[in-house]
């Protein structure tokens, strides 16, 4: 048993894996829905890189306001 400041237990060593996000990822194209009249983001997956779902923004004057999210493993790769 080791004491740390004044604390007394028991110390195990862990391993911690860190997944850094991905920030290779562009938009392929922004266009507009015909059928909604509203923003259309596309994109191309890229597979391997431990992507679990994409945030998509907006942008209101200075901020970054998030707008949606899409699962990885949802097809297309549109919003």
């Amino acid at each position: 048993m080791q004491s740390t400041k004044g604390c007394v237990g028991y110390l195990d060593p862990i391993s911690l894996k860190v997944v850094y996000p991905y920030s290779g990822q562009n938009l392929c194209m922004v266009t507009v829905d015909p059928e909604t009249g509203k923003n259309m983001m596309i994109w191309e997956k890229k597979y391997k890189q431990e992507i679990s779902s994409y945030n998509l923004y907006k942008i209101f004057g200075n901020n970054a306001m998030p707008i949606g999210n899409v699962l990885f493993d949802e097809n297309p790769s549109i919003y």
